[in-house]
């Protein structure tokens, strides 16, 4: 009997739990993502999903820490919020749905924007992100004064690649496809004169730090080659990648390829190789890349 007992009480407690509750309203910003970087001057999409039928729906209100910035009356619920100076830093987004002065639901997110920074050698600007006590670029260098053929060696004095570009003026190598996105390859020597007037190639212990708040264990940071588990994917953008990443770090890193010297051999002066699909750094301290 006491077998038989406990299989009722179990059946009453399953009837119960599938008892229907009346609907509650949802609501939710379907994008961005909690968590996301923006920059300065970036035009950021905030999309709104809700169950409530549309017929109760008078109003969405968008709002920016506390200050609403749009009403929206008609579906799909939406607004392009212009970034600027006074934006920058952590800042909460709000979305509240009204039947008239009902509320039915609301949500927020906190998103953060950073800045830009404008190099004054040729007039381009970058994004850059804050990590805690230091501040990053967030785009690849694209600093050129100068151009080398892959033919020529890379060890002895400076040396600066265009990934796929082979030839030997400056202005041409600026309009490849590559050039524009992925910015200039360069060899140890370039890339510690490469950085703008107050800016510098980070250290390697600059870069553990960098590593160290997306989670890779303080025991594998000064490893040699890959160490975490799959901590690489907050590194790299959203974007441009076979395997794309979530760039949840604002580091925004593309597959800018490289230029291996040496043409794999152990002669640094040999003929230097392109590659793509990868990216590497260098790091002051070594002049082995990140």
């Amino acid at each position: 009997m006491r077998s038989i007992y406990l299989v009722f009480i179990s059946l009453v407690f399953l009837l119960a739990g599938c008892q229907k509750e009346d609907q509650i309203s949802m609501v939710r910003i379907t994008y961005p993502y909690d968590g996301a970087v923006f920059f300065k001057g970036e035009k950021v999409k905030i999309a709104v999903d809700t169950n409530e039928e549309t017929a109760n729906v008078q109003e969405v209100h968008f709002s920016v820490d506390g200050k609403i910035v749009y009403t929206d009356k008609k579906a799909p619920y939406e607004y392009f919020w212009t970034t600027e100076s006074s934006d920058v830093g952590t800042r909460n987004i709000g979305i509240r749905v009204l039947n008239s002065s009902t509320v039915l639901g609301e949500a927020n997110m906190m998103v953060k924007v950073d800045s830009t920074f404008t190099d004054p050698r040729d007039g381009r600007t970058y994004k850059i992100i804050t990590v805690g006590d230091n501040v990053w670029f967030a785009e690849n260098l694209a600093w050129l004064p100068d151009i080398s053929q892959p033919t020529e060696g890379s060890n002895s004095g400076k040396h600066y690649y265009v990934n796929g570009y082979s030839g030997n003026l400056v202005q041409n190598a600026r309009q490849t496809a590559n050039y524009q996105k992925y910015g200039a390859l360069y060899n140890f020597t370039a890339a510690m004169a490469a950085c703008p007037p107050g800016w510098r190639i980070p250290t390697d212990e600059e870069w553990m730090e960098l590593e160290r708040t997306i989670g890779i264990p303080a025991v594998e940071l000064g490893k040699q080659g890959a160490r975490g588990a799959n901590q690489g994917a907050a590194f790299k953008a959203a974007y441009g990648w076979p395997d794309n990443g979530t760039n949840l770090s604002g580091f925004s890193a593309l597959p800018a390829g490289y230029c291996w010297p040496g043409n794999y051999s152990d002669d640094d002066d040999a003929p230097a190789v392109f590659g793509s699909n990868l990216a590497s750094w260098w790091t002051a301290s070594s002049k082995d890349a990140e």
